[in-house]
């Protein structure tokens, strides 16, 4: 059963039906199209915060690897 409520698609601006357990935080309608981008767009942003989380670990974590081979 879909939500009465209605909110606007932050990606393609047309109306939806959010889905009932996530209405408050989906922003998103369930298009593939929106879906895609708005995870591109979140995967960017978290890149641009941490971006050195994976630069000089590269030969600590490939020992680990090898190490438990």
């Amino acid at each position: 059963m879909k939500s009465t409520l209605t909110k606007i698609c932050v990606i393609c601006q047309q109306p939806f039906h959010p889905v009932r357990r996530t209405k408050q935080r989906q922003t998103v309608c369930e298009q593939v199209a929106c879906r895609l981008q708005r995870k591109k767009n979140t995967q960017q942003q978290w890149c641009q915060n941490n971006p050195g989380y994976s630069k000089g670990r590269y030969h600590e974590l490939k020992s680990r690897i090898q190490a438990r081979r």
